[in-house]
């Protein structure tokens, strides 16, 4: 039996993040179903259509068959009391928090953030406040299970890869990034935030090996918002790139428009990952959608993401990040291949009607 109504339910909802796009992706999969469906959250930045706020709940979601859909990222504490209050099925969406280590030494207040945000995840499981589990990855199923779910169903997140696919790359980004008269140069892309977990420093190192040992041109170009509140975080990594001598070969380019991002993939080498923390990695899937080349750490969830499509190592060091992207930039048709693959898996994998029918059959809908 449908549900006649379903609510998707998250602490803030943002555009063109990741969590975000998923919650945006599973309204309009419900809605194609005929499940009359609303956005809740207290908090937003977006303007496509109406976000409510989640004191109008109990006046949608009346029982019975009704569906809500909660998506955990972040520790909130009203989510407890709206879970308990809610009379209809209640279903929880993991997509992992980052361990609070990786703050200790920049900011307290997130590292208390994520701190809760693992033991609120943890009293929730307990508290059986939840009917049914999904996650992102196997990962994060595993952790889902290891607190205490008795099932866990993955589903990787809905995305805006489609979009990524269809627009036309940025013409002048394109061509600062294309070989030029003196010849090739390898171009290590990383897209996502510049928080403490995704391991810019091994990427640097990498890039001064690339220069210094290797003696190619070569540049690193950093894709994603810098936090103000983890400044000591950003400085740290701008003196590094001075220590190593590669300060005017690393960009931090901040957020990016579609164009302008299509235009970083397409120029780049690899799409190089050293994070040591990933609960899923949209970019490594918007990398398999253009035909890019991945190479990444191989402790997270990147690894499953790809799921062989890619050069995959643990612990992936700077030598041998440096020796993959070599490879890659002077073995073109090895690159080729791994890209053709990478393209053939997402298809596979990740295409809107695939994830969508991930979804549905996870719902039994």
């Amino acid at each position: 039996m449908l549900p006649a109504r379903a609510g998707i339910l998250l602490p803030h909802l943002e555009e063109r993040d990741a969590v975000g796009n998923d919650a945006i992706g599973m309204a309009a999969a419900l809605r194609a179903r005929g499940i009359e469906t609303r956005l809740f959250a207290p908090t937003h930045r977006y303007r496509r259509e109406p976000v409510y706020t989640p004191r109008t709940m109990d006046s949608f979601l009346l029982g019975g068959s009704d569906l809500l859909i909660y998506h955990y990222a972040v520790y909130w504490p009203d989510a407890s009391s709206i879970l308990r209050n809610v009379r209809c099925r209640r279903v929880l969406k993991y997509h992992n928090v980052t361990p609070a280590h990786f703050f200790s030494s920049y900011e307290p207040a997130y590292e208390k953030l994520c701190r809760e945000g693992r033991s609120g995840l943890a009293d929730l499981v307990k508290s059986k406040l939840v009917d049914a589990y999904l996650a992102d990855s196997k990962l994060n199923a595993d952790e889902l299970l290891g607190l205490g779910a008795e099932s866990v169903v993955v589903v990787p997140p809905f995305h805006c890869v489609s979009e990524l696919v269809s627009v036309e790359a940025e013409p002048s980004m394109l061509a600062r990034l294309l070989p030029d008269a003196f010849g090739p140069q390898a171009n290590l892309l990383m897209v996502g935030r510049v928080v403490p977990n995704k391991g810019h420093a091994t990427l640097m190192r990498a890039l001064a090996l690339l220069q210094k040992r290797a003696g190619l041109r070569a540049r690193l170009i950093l894709v994603g918002r810098e936090d103000r509140r983890l400044s000591k975080y950003s400085k740290e990594l701008r003196g590094l790139a001075m220590e190593l001598g590669v300060q005017n070969d690393v960009w931090f380019t901040g957020n990016l428009s579609p164009r302008q991002l299509k235009a970083c993939y397409l120029g780049a080498t690899a799409l190089t990952i050293a994070s040591q923390h990933e609960g899923f990695c949209v970019p490594a899937v918007e990398a398999l959608a253009l035909g890019v080349p991945v190479v990444a750490e191989g402790s997270t969830a990147v690894s499953e993401t790809i799921a062989g499509h890619g050069l995959v190592w643990t612990p992936l060091g700077p030598e041998i990040l440096a020796a993959a992207v070599e490879a890659l930039l002077l073995e073109p048709s090895t690159a080729a291949e791994l890209a053709a693959r990478g393209q053939e898996h997402f298809w596979r994998a990740y295409s809107a009607g695939k994830v969508e029918t991930r979804f549905l059959e996870a719902l039994g809908l």
